[in-house]
């Protein structure tokens, strides 16, 4: 995507950022009843490309 507005005390940059992450759910007969609070995503490789870091 690109880095259009403000976002974690970064202000807009007009970059290309690309993120990477992981969410994992917990399924049961073909529902999801658990997840929300497990996941993961890249915010160092963000700001780097942000050039914040």
């Amino acid at each position: 995507g690109t880095h259009q507005g403000e976002f974690m005390g970064v202000a807009a940059t007009g970059k290309p950022v690309r993120v990477t992450g992981i969410w994992i759910h917990r399924l049961a007969d073909g529902r999801i009843v658990e997840g929300r609070e497990w996941g993961e995503w890249d915010a160092l490789g963000m700001m780097k490309q942000l050039g914040a870091l």
